[in-house]
């Protein structure tokens, strides 16, 4: 079940990113909140790979180096989520390249913990799984709760 959360995440962010790039060039408001709403989107996703799935992968240097790799483009793309719902509110600033970096960045993170953690998921005993899966649910749902 957790590597069907981390790929519904997935799913929703390219979904979100697709309704943006194809927003009319004047739909600023409604782009205001489609970056927000990526932005709390990623921010959730993050926290739940930070609290279920991401100390299971500590285990090696090169475990540790790719978390380490996941959390700074997590960090980039939250920053840069925000950073372009506020600059919606100012019509002369471009937001097209910012944009492109946002997609580049989701990109390279949604690769990484492709390759490096959702590989890895199944390896693991059965238990450790669903230890995994009980916490991204409790985190989640906590995340959840705050936003309702």
């Amino acid at each position: 079940m957790i590597l069907q959360f981390i790929e519904e995440d997935h799913a929703a962010v390219r979904d979100l990113i697709g309704v943006i790039g194809n927003s009319e060039q004047q739909a600023f408001a409604a782009r205001q909140e489609e970056f927000a709403r990526l932005a709390a989107l990623w921010r959730a996703h993050g926290a739940m790979m930070d609290g279920a799935v991401h100390p299971l992968m500590l285990d090696s240097a090169e475990g540790a180096d790719r978390v380490s790799q996941a959390l700074s483009l997590q960090r980039q793309f939250e920053r840069l989520a925000q950073e372009l719902s506020e600059r919606q509110s100012d019509p002369s600033l471009s937001w097209r390249d910012g944009f492109s970096r946002l997609g580049e960045l989701f990109e390279h993170q949604r690769a990484l913990e492709e390759v490096a953690f959702m590989t890895r998921v199944p390896k693991l005993a059965p238990e450790r799984v669903a230890d995994m899966t009980r916490t991204a649910l409790a985190i989640r749902s906590s995340r959840a709760a705050r936003v309702a």
